[in-house]
């Protein structure tokens, strides 16, 4: 249990400081601040604000050649009280989602003495947002790797070899105003709006293989004694694999009422990934469970991580971490030392496979 406790000291320090999307310095400067004790040949923040340590072979390694573990500094808002129960049960927000990866990662990858690639760990920023942090390794840094872990909770014994994609989408309405004593003799935007949320219900499905449209926002009217005559709906929408942006929103308009438009709300849509279960990086996780005696399982998961971004840089990866996914962005985030040292040990046993590959 040494390790899983030494990872549970550093993920109770790091659910200690607060650090939603935008505000992750004062958690990197702690982050880094360990990680300098830890042995890492080089530790540092880049200029978006990504913490980057570094491990490096006898012979330096080639940059391409490197592997990366990639966890997410940044939570959603919303602070959450932490505690370290009997000093083995972690809780407070990001204790899942996804300090407790990134600190069984930063564990694994300062434990293990690299042969011949470079080994980093990755904590990004944004994740829960924009994702500039990794979108800053693709675009600016024309960052490569052998190999991709992404950390992100898995229930610990599960391997996520795809996600879905994503895209927030504004359907604008427009009714025709009148007064508010004879609504029927107008069309309300609002009675429209309404109409649009039972669309997203009616077209989401549960699971992965369908679209998931939630609709995160709903506006309509100025108030007064006026019939609304414009309405916004927000979605947040999930593409299942085998979709895309323009299949998205095709479908969309094909059930929306005529008054409705729909437009991407976000600058970017994120298309859906799936990789092979027996490519490199899901291998070398499935190998580094069964050393434990677990049997792994492949999974796709339902939302979105920066596995859809760094899957185009990546010569492989997959998706892997300890805590109950079904707990992130929640009050109840708690990850125990077990689930930890499991990760730490799948950590480490992935990195050797990959390493020797």
């Amino acid at each position: 249990m040494y390790i899983g406790s030494m990872a549970a000291r550093l993920l109770h320090r790091l659910v200690s400081v607060y650090s939603p999307t935008f505000m992750e310095d004062s958690a990197a400067r702690l982050l880094l601040e360990e990680a300098l004790a830890m042995g890492f040949d080089r530790a540092y923040i880049d200029p978006v604000g990504n913490v980057r340590l570094v491990k490096e072979p006898p012979g330096g390694g080639e940059p391409g050649e490197r592997i990366a573990l990639v966890s997410h500094i940044d939570t959603v808002p919303g602070w959450v009280e932490p505690q370290l129960v009997g000093g083995d049960v972690v809780r407070g927000r990001g204790a899942v989602d996804a300090k407790a990866p990134l600190a069984a990662m930063t564990v694994a990858a300062s434990l293990y003495e690299p042969r011949e690639r470079i080994v980093e760990v990755v904590a990004a920023v944004g994740e829960e947002g924009p994702s500039h942090g990794a979108w800053y390794l693709v675009e600016r840094e024309g960052w490569r790797t052998h190999a991709t872990i992404i950390g992100e909770p898995t229930n610990t014994t599960k391997v996520a070899i795809g996600y879905r994609g994503g895209c927030r989408v504004r359907v604008t309405c427009l009714g025709e105003p009148g007064h508010s004593s004879s609504p029927w003799l107008y069309q309300s935007a609002c009675s429209l709006a309404v109409r649009v949320y039972h669309v997203a219900e009616e077209l989401s499905a549960p699971g992965v293989q369908g679209y998931t449209l939630t609709v995160t926002r709903l506006a309509c009217g100025e108030g007064g004694n006026v019939v609304a005559e414009e309405a916004t709906v927000e979605i947040d929408a999930r593409i299942p694999i085998g979709r895309d942006e323009a299949d998205l929103l095709n479908t969309l308009r094909e059930h929306l009422p005529p008054q409705c438009s729909v437009a991407k709300a976000s600058e970017r849509c994120l298309p859906p990934v799936r990789v092979p279960v027996s490519s490199p990086a899901p291998r070398a996780l499935i190998r580094g469970l069964l050393s434990q005696g677990i049997r792994a399982q492949p999974v796709i998961k339902a939302g979105t991580s920066d596995m859809n971004i760094l899957y185009r840089v990546s010569g492989s990866i997959a998706a892997y971490g300890p805590g109950r996914s079904e707990l992130s962005h929640t009050r109840y985030e708690e990850t125990t030392a077990a689930e930890l040292e499991i990760a730490v040990k799948t950590y480490l046993e992935a990195l050797r496979h990959l390493d020797q590959a």
